[in-house]
């Protein structure tokens, strides 16, 4: 742990609210020129979330944050020691975000408590604080396009065969894996970077259903400016070589990811540089376990799980010909 994280946990630990909701552990009076508005603190709320008070009057309007999804401001009254007073509410509504946003609170607090920070200076941190925010959800949509990149790219060269592929795109449908097609799953990994890390989002990925065959496919790409792909034109090839355009235009809404056409352009125009095939069988290096057989107890749910798998370590269920899934999806003799 970094010496900056451990200052953070020390303060966060110190203003850490651990009794009931409507326990404040309040730092000194937030000042606003020489008007002391009140002590600023902590709180829980029902969900036993926390929430960041920071001291302000009836009338004073909010400065324009350009609110991100993931960080929520509002107005409210609360009272504190036996006093009516009008604080700004602000919460993280991400969950993965807590620990960033426990950090952040921390950080006022002890700006306000040990440095008497002016509101301005408050203001600065919480701007900051979206902006982080901002780039995570930048790199979430990016994560989010270059998966879809690598799906579209992959259902091209199916309908290329097959003006119907687009029915194996499970992907579309929130399936378990990318492609299906008889009994082959195909799930598709899409990577920028030189290593051979990916990420895995769930237990089930790597897993194949009884008496199915699961492939995974690995498509290494890089920014190429003029001279690659972008992902606006393979949405295009692909409307253009399906047998029902209509329906794959719903599927590709149905996967809820957001197309700005110049925008992604710009970040999205690559070269496939390398692609490969592997066969996920015993001895592949996943993590064994899913819902259906039982490893989460009853009474838990919406179960998170993301890790990371070394293809390198993968070498011994490298197919030779990558085409091979796509062949065994399109009923293709070898």
């Amino acid at each position: 742990m970094s010496d900056q994280s451990t200052i953070l946990q020390s303060i966060w630990s110190k203003w850490r609210v651990l009794a009931d909701a409507d326990d404040l552990r309040k730092a000194q009076s937030l000042k606003e020129g020489d008007a002391g508005l009140g002590p600023a603190g902590l709180w829980m709320d029902e969900s036993r979330m926390p929430v960041l008070l920071i001291p302000t009057t009836a009338s004073a309007t909010m400065p324009d944050y350009d609110e991100s999804s993931s960080l929520e401001i509002r107005r409210a009254q609360k009272i504190l020691d036996q006093r009516s007073g009008w604080f700004w509410l602000i919460s993280c509504t991400d969950q993965e975000l807590l620990n960033e946003f426990m950090a952040f609170c921390a950080l006022v607090l002890f700006k306000i408590s040990e440095l008497g920070s002016s509101r301005k200076s408050i203001e600065s941190s919480i701007e900051h604080f979206r902006r982080l925010l901002s780039r995570r959800a930048q790199e979430a949509s990016d994560s989010e396009l270059l998966g879809l990149f690598g799906e579209l790219h992959l259902l091209n060269r199916l309908l290329e065969a097959d003006p119907d592929a687009h029915l194996m795109w499970t992907a579309a449908d929130h399936g378990r894996h990318d492609f299906s097609s008889g009994f082959t799953r195909t799930e598709v990994k899409t990577s920028r970077s030189r290593n051979d890390i990916i990420t895995i989002s769930s237990l089930e990925q790597l897993q194949a259903p009884a008496d199915y065959e699961l492939y995974l496919y690995y498509i290494r790409v890089e920014p190429a400016g003029t001279g690659g792909v972008s992902l606006d034109s393979l949405l295009e090839s692909v409307l253009g070589r399906t047998s029902n355009r209509t329906l794959l235009e719903s599927m590709i809404r149905e996967r809820k990811v957001e197309i700005d056409a110049r925008e992604t352009n710009r970040r999205f125009t690559l070269a496939v540089l390398e692609e490969r095939a592997y066969k996920v069988s015993d001895g592949f290096p996943r993590l064994a376990g899913s819902p259906d057989a039982g490893e989460i107890p009853d009474g838990v749910s919406d179960v998170s799980i993301t890790y990371k798998v070394d293809l390198s370590k993968a070498e011994a269920f490298r197919i030779d010909d990558h085409c091979k899934p796509l062949n065994l999806m399109l009923g293709v003799d070898e």
